[in-house]
């Protein structure tokens, strides 16, 4: 149920210093008979349409109450606080069918999330949800699509905006990201970058090791010297990049491994290597401990 402290209230806001208000140059109907103020933009607008969308204003205008009817005078509008008149604005846009087709700002869809959320309207945090989903890629933050699926328990958004805050350095995020993260998903998200460091200066120091030789091999030593060598020229080296965006990822070393051509080896150990490699999977290491910390952060979401 919605939170009382932030549904509507009916009159006005204490204020001796207030100008006239502004008449909404977009939502002023004046047969519509019902005035809401926000900011100090007057609103005329059809309760109808508001109690069909909105399980806050339904029950608002079904119970009545003191004031309520004060709506119903230009001089005595319902006040909503805690809003500015461009998030209601964005808000009936939806509500009045006034959108154009996409692409819309990404602000203008989380104005609209906000507002049916706060306000219990079902259809419009599900079509929020929606075009917010079809953005292009960076259109929204992944540390702001954290802090909304917080905020509105879009559980489907924490992986991805998980995974790629963990591709990011933790210098390259703002005060303001950092924010939106919140401090303990951010302790958790540092020790994960400091336990994929820890395993991928491992992996990169020693190549996966050939089980068993070939019993075709006649010198193991050299086939073992040269998978040693290959694999630091071609993935090992890349692994230890000093700066974190350009050294190279588990998934990364796992393709990388299927491409090595492994000449110097002999070829009953280069297939059985090949062979082993193809076999293993790659690297899961990486996916598993991120997939592991994703799910302890989604059931702690669902428990806010």
């Amino acid at each position: 149920m919605h939170n009382a402290d932030h549904g509507p209230s009916p009159g006005n806001p204490p204020n001796d210093c207030e100008t006239d208000p502004q008449i909404s140059p977009l939502f002023f109907f004046p047969d519509a008979g019902d005035y809401i103020k926000v900011e100090n933009v007057i609103y005329c607008i059809h309760q109808g349409i508001l109690r069909a969308k909105s399980v806050v204003f339904n029950e608002l205008f079904e119970t009545g109450g003191e004031g309520v009817s004060d709506g119903k005078m230009f001089q005595k509008p319902i006040f909503l606080p805690q809003v500015t008149s461009k998030e209601f604005d964005n808000l009936l846009t939806y509500i009045y069918n006034r959108w154009t087709p996409p692409p819309y700002k990404p602000q203008d869809l989380v104005d609209v999330l906000r507002l049916s959320a706060l306000w219990e309207i079902e259809n419009g945090t599900h079509w929020a949800i929606y075009h917010i989903e079809t953005l292009p890629k960076g259109a929204i933050s992944a540390a702001h699509r954290l802090c909304l699926s917080r905020q509105y328990q879009i559980h489907q958004w924490i992986g991805p905006a998980f995974r790629e805050l963990v591709k990011i350095p933790l210098t390259y995020l703002s005060a303001e990201d950092e924010a939106m993260i919140g401090w303990r998903t951010y302790q958790v998200l540092a020790k994960l970058r400091e336990a994929l460091e820890v395993e991928r200066k491992r992996a990169a120091f020693a190549p996966p090791p050939i089980q068993t030789p070939s019993f075709m091999c006649n010198d193991h030593t050299k086939c073992v010297q040269a998978w040693k060598e290959e694999w630091w020229k071609k993935v090992g080296k890349k692994m230890l990049h000093p700066d974190w965006t350009k050294a190279m990822s588990f998934r990364d070393a796992s393709a990388e491994m299927l491409k090595l051509e492994l000449t110097d080896m002999l070829p009953d150990c280069r297939k059985k290597v090949k062979a082993s490699i193809e076999g293993s999977g790659g690297f899961q290491i990486e996916d598993d401990m991120i997939n592991l910390v994703i799910e302890k952060l989604v059931e702690e979401n669902k428990q806010l």
